[in-house]
């Protein structure tokens, strides 16, 4: 803060020297508003007296005064920093600038949009992040600078959660660690294998894409996360199947995508995949069910992943506690299907069915009396912590909407035959 003591005579000269030395170095970000906090003389004395403007003076460092004024008077500002505005810049201007997604990076980078996401009552930084893909709290979790002892802590730390530590993985995952452990002096890829006990062939290895099929579920999972595709650095983050597609497409992306059977365009968000709307289908439920198991494991509920065949049947899951089946629906018209099938209420004691999407009304007095249906908010509900529920309601928002615009796509075809 500005000694107080010594008085000035301010004149246009003064006026410039004063800020480009006392104002320039120490007031950040470079605004109004931060100016008449840090110095009130300096800036009542620009509103008093005529010896310069704020534009002049702006101007001898060169800055532009109208378009940082333009930008002070819109943050935070709510009816500026809307939803769809907010989701628009964060995918469109901070993701492509690859500068960094900790928290301290966007401030300085972006600080007006910080303070719109920190004021704004309609998407929380959970969300925003679980609609790219991205995991908020593991990016958190980040050291900001890599050295050999967080890189050897955080590799440790993907182990004991049980995240997968190949280098594809760690790519999609976690970026920044990726990148500082590939072009780290201290370290190597091997070295740090050696001293975590892990196979290093087996974390090298590469995902490959042999067949269309292959890298059509590889997109599908891209989309899947947000990302839009249409721009090819964002394919890009896959370098294997980067690769079979620009090989596929003779050296042409698109074509290559389209090749594979998946198509976007650049006004579209989410892409047109020709699969059969079964299969896509299929894909998201997939996804659902990652997220519901990710769920029960928060909880702690004593439901656990089931990968044995029971009776002939497998389902989801299944409570360690009472033996009850769980079953991951992205749909009421999907539970109902099962349901009619008759096979899992034979064969179980209880069978509890967790859908996300309401598409067909069950009547549940004539449910089985061993069958019970759920809407997965039951469980979210159930999570404590504030953050880690904006989470899985991100990513539960993200599977509604793909879902969504495959009702409305599914509904366009019956209409126009």
């Amino acid at each position: 803060m500005e000694s107080r003591n010594k008085r000035i005579r301010w004149s246009r000269e003064k006026a410039i020297e004063f800020f480009q030395q006392e104002i320039v170095p120490n007031v950040k970000p470079l605004n109004k508003n931060n100016i008449r906090k840090y110095s009130p003389r300096f800036y009542q004395a620009l509103q008093k007296r005529e010896m310069i403007t704020w534009l002049e003076l702006f101007a001898t460092i060169g800055l532009d005064f109208e378009e940082i004024h333009r930008n002070q008077r819109n943050i935070g500002d709510r009816k500026f920093w809307t939803k769809g505005r907010l989701i628009s810049y964060f995918g469109n201007v901070i993701l492509p600038k690859n500068e960094g997604l900790k928290r301290r990076d966007l401030v300085k980078n972006h600080n007006h949009f910080c303070r719109g996401m920190d004021n704004s009552q309609e998407i929380t930084w959970y969300e925003l992040y679980a609609l790219f893909g991205l995991d908020y709290e593991a990016i958190k979790r980040e050291p900001a600078y890599w050295n050999r002892d967080r890189l050897i802590e955080f590799m440790f730390h993907l182990i004991e959660i049980g995240e997968p530590v190949n280098l594809t993985a760690l790519s999609d995952n976690h970026e920044s660690f990726y990148k500082a452990l590939l072009y780290s002096k201290d370290i190597t890829v091997e070295e740090l294998c050696e001293i975590c006990g892990l196979d290093y062939k087996l974390v090298k290895r590469e995902r490959k894409y042999k067949s269309d099929d292959d890298a059509r579920q590889g997109l599908i999972k891209l989309s899947s996360k947000g990302i839009t595709l249409y721009n090819a650095k964002n394919v890009r983050k896959d370098t294997a199947l980067y690769k079979y597609l620009r090989e596929r497409g003779n050296g042409n992306l698109q074509r290559g995508m389209e090749l594979v059977g998946f198509k976007v365009t650049k006004d579209s968000s989410i892409p047109e995949i020709r699969i059969s709307d079964i299969r896509y289908s299929q894909i998201l439920g997939h996804h659902f069910q990652k997220v519901v198991s990710d769920i029960f494991n928060i909880l702690r509920l004593g439901i656990r992943d089931n990968i044995e065949s029971i009776n002939g049947l497998k389902p989801d899951f299944v409570s360690k506690k009472d033996g009850t089946w769980y079953d991951a629906k992205i749909s009421s018209r999907a539970v109902y299907d099962s349901i009619i099938d008759g096979r899992y209420a034979e064969k179980a004691k209880k069978v509890v069915y967790v859908y996300l999407e309401n598409t067909k009304e069950l009547n549940t007095d004539l449910l089985p009396s061993n069958v019970e249906i759920v809407h997965v908010d039951k469980y979210t509900e159930m999570i404590k912590n504030r953050q880690k529920k904006d989470y899985f309601l991100g990513k539960l928002a993200l599977l509604s909407d793909l879902y969504k615009h495959l009702m409305i796509k599914d509904s366009q075809k019956k209409t126009s035959s």
